[in-house]
Protein backbone atom coordinates (compact mmCIF):
# COMPACT_ATOMS: atom_id res chain seq x y z
CA UNK A 1 0.00 0.00 0.00
CA UNK A 2 1.08 3.53 -0.69
CA UNK A 3 -0.63 6.40 1.09
CA UNK A 4 0.62 9.69 -0.35
CA UNK A 5 0.00 12.54 2.09
CA UNK A 6 -0.98 15.72 0.24
CA UNK A 7 -2.06 19.18 1.21
CA UNK A 8 -5.41 19.81 -0.43
CA UNK A 9 -4.21 22.65 -2.61
CA UNK A 10 -5.86 23.24 -5.96
CA UNK A 11 -3.25 21.68 -8.24
CA UNK A 12 -2.73 18.62 -6.03
CA UNK A 13 -6.49 18.04 -6.04
CA UNK A 14 -6.70 18.48 -9.81
CA UNK A 15 -3.82 16.03 -10.27
CA UNK A 16 -5.55 13.44 -8.06
CA UNK A 17 -8.79 13.87 -9.95
CA UNK A 18 -7.05 13.45 -13.30
CA UNK A 19 -5.28 10.29 -12.13
CA UNK A 20 -8.65 8.75 -11.29
CA UNK A 21 -10.31 9.96 -14.48
CA UNK A 22 -7.52 8.46 -16.60
CA UNK A 23 -7.65 5.20 -14.61
CA UNK A 24 -3.91 5.22 -13.87
CA UNK A 25 -4.16 5.03 -10.09
CA UNK A 26 -3.57 1.59 -8.61
CA UNK A 27 -5.99 0.09 -6.08
CA UNK A 28 -3.01 -0.01 -3.73
CA UNK A 29 -2.76 3.80 -3.65
CA UNK A 30 -4.97 5.67 -1.20
CA UNK A 31 -4.27 9.42 -1.18
CA UNK A 32 -4.55 11.25 2.13
CA UNK A 33 -5.70 14.84 1.78
CA UNK A 34 -5.16 17.45 4.45
CA UNK A 35 -7.61 20.10 3.22
CA UNK A 36 -6.25 23.63 3.41
CA UNK A 37 -9.35 25.31 2.02
CA UNK A 38 -13.01 24.47 1.48
CA UNK A 39 -13.32 24.69 -2.29
CA UNK A 40 -15.29 23.37 -5.21
CA UNK A 41 -12.06 21.64 -6.36
CA UNK A 42 -11.98 19.63 -3.11
CA UNK A 43 -15.64 18.68 -3.52
CA UNK A 44 -15.16 17.72 -7.19
CA UNK A 45 -12.16 15.55 -6.29
CA UNK A 46 -14.07 13.67 -3.59
CA UNK A 47 -17.02 13.30 -5.98
CA UNK A 48 -14.79 11.87 -8.72
CA UNK A 49 -13.32 9.30 -6.30
CA UNK A 50 -16.88 8.39 -5.28
CA UNK A 51 -17.96 7.97 -8.92
CA UNK A 52 -14.97 5.74 -9.69
CA UNK A 53 -15.38 3.79 -6.44
CA UNK A 54 -11.82 4.63 -5.36
CA UNK A 55 -10.60 4.98 -1.78
CA UNK A 56 -9.61 8.41 -0.54
CA UNK A 57 -8.73 9.64 2.94
CA UNK A 58 -9.64 13.07 4.33
CA UNK A 59 -8.01 14.50 7.45
CA UNK A 60 -10.79 15.78 9.70
CA UNK A 61 -8.58 18.05 11.80
CA UNK A 62 -6.21 19.73 9.34
CA UNK A 63 -3.29 21.56 10.96
CA UNK A 64 -2.54 23.96 8.08
CA UNK A 65 -4.61 26.35 6.03
CA UNK A 66 -7.99 27.93 6.66
CA UNK A 67 -10.34 25.00 6.12
CA UNK A 68 -12.12 25.47 9.47
CA UNK A 69 -12.55 29.19 8.90
CA UNK A 70 -13.97 28.53 5.43
CA UNK A 71 -16.27 25.83 6.81
CA UNK A 72 -17.65 28.11 9.52
CA UNK A 73 -17.98 31.21 7.33
CA UNK A 74 -21.63 31.89 6.52
CA UNK A 75 -20.61 33.09 3.03
CA UNK A 76 -19.70 29.49 2.20
CA UNK A 77 -23.05 27.96 3.17
CA UNK A 78 -23.60 26.38 -0.25
CA UNK A 79 -20.07 24.90 -0.36
CA UNK A 80 -20.49 23.51 3.17
CA UNK A 81 -23.76 21.90 2.16
CA UNK A 82 -22.17 20.33 -0.95
CA UNK A 83 -19.15 19.17 1.06
CA UNK A 84 -21.28 17.56 3.78
CA UNK A 85 -23.46 15.87 1.18
CA UNK A 86 -20.55 14.29 -0.72
CA UNK A 87 -18.83 13.26 2.54
CA UNK A 88 -21.99 11.57 3.82
CA UNK A 89 -22.74 9.82 0.51
CA UNK A 90 -19.25 8.45 -0.22
CA UNK A 91 -18.69 4.88 0.98
CA UNK A 92 -15.04 4.72 -0.06
CA UNK A 93 -13.88 7.56 2.18
CA UNK A 94 -11.55 7.05 5.08
CA UNK A 95 -11.29 9.66 7.79
CA UNK A 96 -7.96 10.47 9.39
CA UNK A 97 -7.31 12.21 12.66
CA UNK A 98 -4.00 13.79 13.59
CA UNK A 99 -3.61 12.76 17.21
CA UNK A 100 -2.79 15.48 19.71
CA UNK A 101 -2.07 15.19 23.44
CA UNK A 102 -5.16 15.78 25.59
CA UNK A 103 -7.49 15.63 22.59
CA UNK A 104 -11.10 15.74 23.81
CA UNK A 105 -12.80 14.97 20.49
CA UNK A 106 -11.50 11.42 19.99
CA UNK A 107 -14.63 9.60 21.16
CA UNK A 108 -16.85 11.69 18.89
CA UNK A 109 -14.51 10.95 15.97
CA UNK A 110 -14.71 7.20 16.61
CA UNK A 111 -18.49 7.28 17.01
CA UNK A 112 -18.98 9.26 13.81
CA UNK A 113 -16.59 7.38 11.52
CA UNK A 114 -16.70 3.83 12.87
CA UNK A 115 -14.66 1.43 10.75
CA UNK A 116 -13.33 4.05 8.32
CA UNK A 117 -10.66 5.39 10.67
CA UNK A 118 -7.03 6.29 10.03
CA UNK A 119 -4.79 7.73 12.75
CA UNK A 120 -1.76 9.93 12.30
CA UNK A 121 0.50 9.91 15.32
CA UNK A 122 3.69 11.95 14.93
CA UNK A 123 4.02 13.27 18.48
CA UNK A 124 5.25 10.88 21.20
CA UNK A 125 3.03 12.69 23.70
CA UNK A 126 0.04 11.49 21.64
CA UNK A 127 0.86 7.79 21.96
CA UNK A 128 -1.22 7.48 25.18
CA UNK A 129 -4.23 8.86 23.25
CA UNK A 130 -3.71 6.15 20.65
CA UNK A 131 -3.32 3.45 23.28
CA UNK A 132 -6.43 4.57 25.17
CA UNK A 133 -8.82 5.04 22.25
CA UNK A 134 -7.51 3.21 19.19
CA UNK A 135 -5.61 0.12 20.36
CA UNK A 136 -8.85 -1.91 20.41
CA UNK A 137 -10.55 -0.17 17.47
CA UNK A 138 -10.75 -1.48 13.94
CA UNK A 139 -8.37 1.16 12.56
CA UNK A 140 -7.61 0.86 8.85
CA UNK A 141 -4.13 2.42 9.07
CA UNK A 142 -1.95 3.95 11.78
CA UNK A 143 0.53 6.40 10.27
CA UNK A 144 3.65 6.76 12.41
CA UNK A 145 7.23 7.94 11.93
CA UNK A 146 9.91 5.30 11.43
CA UNK A 147 10.98 5.49 15.07
CA UNK A 148 11.32 2.64 17.53
CA UNK A 149 9.33 4.48 20.22
CA UNK A 150 6.30 4.57 17.94
CA UNK A 151 6.81 1.06 16.53
CA UNK A 152 6.90 -0.51 20.01
CA UNK A 153 3.63 1.09 21.08
CA UNK A 154 1.61 1.12 17.85
CA UNK A 155 1.73 -2.34 16.33
CA UNK A 156 -1.42 -2.96 14.28
CA UNK A 157 -1.82 -1.73 10.68
CA UNK A 158 1.24 0.51 10.91
CA UNK A 159 2.24 2.63 7.96
CA UNK A 160 5.56 4.42 8.01
CA UNK A 161 5.13 8.16 7.54
CA UNK A 162 8.17 9.73 5.96
CA UNK A 163 8.90 12.57 3.54
CA UNK A 164 11.58 11.42 1.09
CA UNK A 165 11.04 14.22 -1.40
CA UNK A 166 14.20 16.17 -2.17
CA UNK A 167 12.99 19.76 -1.72
CA UNK A 168 14.68 22.53 -3.67
CA UNK A 169 14.38 26.27 -3.15
CA UNK A 170 12.99 27.14 -6.57
CA UNK A 171 10.74 25.19 -8.94
CA UNK A 172 13.11 25.84 -11.83
CA UNK A 173 15.84 23.94 -9.98
CA UNK A 174 13.94 20.69 -10.55
CA UNK A 175 14.58 20.95 -14.30
CA UNK A 176 18.31 20.52 -13.62
CA UNK A 177 17.92 17.20 -11.81
CA UNK A 178 18.01 13.82 -13.49
CA UNK A 179 16.11 10.92 -12.00
CA UNK A 180 16.86 10.38 -8.34
CA UNK A 181 15.87 7.64 -5.90
CA UNK A 182 12.74 8.37 -3.91
CA UNK A 183 12.57 5.46 -1.50
CA UNK A 184 13.55 1.83 -1.22
CA UNK A 185 10.91 1.12 1.41
CA UNK A 186 8.24 -1.40 0.49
Amino acid sequence: MYLPYLRGRQFELIALRELVEKKVLSEKVIPIIEPVKLSSTLIKTITKYKEKDKALCIIVNPQVGGFYDDYQNSKNEKLVEQFNKVINETDTLLFAKILKPKDTSVEAFIEKHGNNIVTICTNKDSIPIHEKYFADQDVQFNLIPDDSGFRRKIRINRVMLDDNFNKLKRNTDYNKINDEPFSEDH
